[in-house]
């Protein structure tokens, strides 16, 4: 339902919200859940009442919240709410991360509308936590932030504005080379379960079909985001503040590799990242999917930070003014219509030639509420098959979190102090000086000078050739 008051009951599934809805590709892998899970930090949580009546108000006016998945279409069912708002305490502020990676490694109820909310009380000093887990059958993060539109409100009491999406229009291309991108997206895209795969390296997926496992949620420090877009805007016109992150992450995927391999060299390797870009659509559409998955280079080979920005930007800029994304979503469709017992494969054949999902979304530049209460902070995470990178901005801080898998990842506390010792690189390079509070002053601080890079081989049998590349099927 898209707006209150709005009654489409039955509403039917698009053939992807079916294998969402059948969990086709959790099971076949073995994850934990297929829930999005966002943590909002508050630093006191509203009565239990003001929740319930924030739910009945505004949540279950989306008819995907107060219905479940049967036969194809949305079927209407009874909401007990206390199935769906959970309580419960914790003793200290990081222990509330610890809940949550418990959460993300259980399942959601199944039977009843696939959603949650745990009000999580922290009885000594710092934040609580409001964590909403919904299972991605209800939609994607637009669908999401759709949501929040209707439960969250200004300092003043008043609604969000609707949530609303456009992009700019793509440059005019001749039509010579609008037919030959075109024809490499659709081989690129529909090659991609046999692509070839990355590079094998420390900490990222081996060669063969990965399947599930214990989830560990990994959260890098609360960082200035002012700091992102200083570096951004010191780089050069067509920087953004989505190239440096990606930047960032790709350097410390590298020094993370180089920390677990020290004589490894990593110029000639090969690796992608598959990045999730959902569609826009009306702030009165209904909750739905209409998302795909892009697969581009992780430039991790180049070997300094300002060539990892500049990689990044071209490859952006590539994917947002090319055809890339809808011939990947047509992809995407036409296998959410193939037998559930091929589509679990190609996801899963797709997942394991890749070695990270990036997600970067803008959160709200100003404080929202609820129930009254400033939300302080936010954090997203999602159980996928493989190394999830989720990044959102708020207000003037990034928020950012690694889900790993345990079997897979060696060390992956090593990671947050890695991205923040490559965001300081770039801002060294770029002249400027992260304030003294910053979380990347001080983990330079408290961090020796990084050794030489090593120009041994990776690999005695040598890099691979550059990738084909991702993405045609999904989680």
């Amino acid at each position: 339902m898209g707006s209150a008051g709005s009654t489409p009951e039955g509403r039917k599934l698009s053939p992807l919200h079916e294998k969402l809805a059948a969990q086709v590709v959790r099971k076949h892998v073995g994850l934990p859940n297929q829930a999005i899970t966002v943590a909002l930090y508050l630093s006191e949580l509203p009565s239990q009442e003001e929740l319930r009546e924030m739910i009945r108000s505004g949540l279950l006016s989306f008819d995907v919240f107060t219905s479940v998945p049967r036969g194809g279409r949305w079927v209407e069912t009874p909401v007990d709410l206390e199935r769906h708002l959970l309580f419960s305490s914790v003793n200290s502020e990081a222990a509330l991360l610890e809940y949550a990676e418990q959460s993300i490694n259980t399942p959601l109820a199944e039977g009843v509308p696939g959603w949650e909310i745990h009000a999580v009380t922290n009885s000594a000093e710092g934040r609580s936590m409001l964590l909403c887990r919904v299972d991605h059958t209800l939609g994607d993060g637009v669908a999401l932030l759709q949501v929040v539109s209707r439960i969250a409100t200004d300092a003043a009491g008043a609604p969000l504005a609707a949530a609303s999406f456009s992009r700019p229009p793509r440059p005019k291309k001749n039509c010579a080379r609008l037919q030959c991108e075109s024809l490499a997206a659709c081989f690129k895209y529909a090659t991609a379960p046999i692509a070839r795969y990355d590079t094998p390296a420390e900490g990222f997926p081996p060669r063969r079909p990965l399947t599930g496992g214990r989830k560990k949620l990994v959260a890098v420090p609360d960082h200035s985001l002012e700091l992102i877009k200083a570096i951004k805007n010191s780089a050069g016109a067509g920087f953004t503040v989505n190239d440096v992150v990606f930047a960032a992450t790709a350097g410390a995927r590298r020094a993370y590799v180089r920390s677990l391999s020290p004589a490894a060299s990593l110029d000639a390797a090969r690796f992608k990242a598959l990045v999730p870009i959902a569609f826009p659509r009306d702030p009165s559409a209904p909750c739905e999917n209409k998302w795909t998955f892009l697969s581009t280079a992780l430039p991790m080979g180049e070997p300094t930070p300002e060539g990892r920005l500049a990689a990044a930007r071209t490859a952006f800029t590539q994917m947002k003014n090319g055809p890339e994304a809808p011939i990947s979503l047509f992809i995407t469709e036409q296998n959410a219509s193939l037998p559930a017992c091929m589509f679990g494969p190609i996801a899963q054949q797709v997942f394991s030639r890749s070695s990270l999902v990036f997600s970067n979304v803008p959160g709200p530049a100003s404080p929202f509420y609820i129930c009254g209460k400033e939300v302080l902070g936010l954090q997203a995470f999602y159980a996928n098959v493989i190394m999830q990178t989720l990044c959102v901005s708020y207000r003037d801080t990034m928020f950012m979190t690694f889900t790993v898998d345990e079997g897979v990842v060696k060390q992956p506390e090593l990671l947050p102090a890695l991205y923040l010792d490559e965001l300081r690189a770039l801002a060294v390079r770029y002249g400027i000086e992260p304030s003294d509070d910053d979380a990347v002053a001080a983990a330079a601080r408290s961090k020796p000078p990084p050794a030489a890079e090593s120009k041994e081989p990776l690999l005695a049998e040598g890099a691979l050739p550059p990738c084909l590349a991702c993405v045609g099927a999904m989680v």
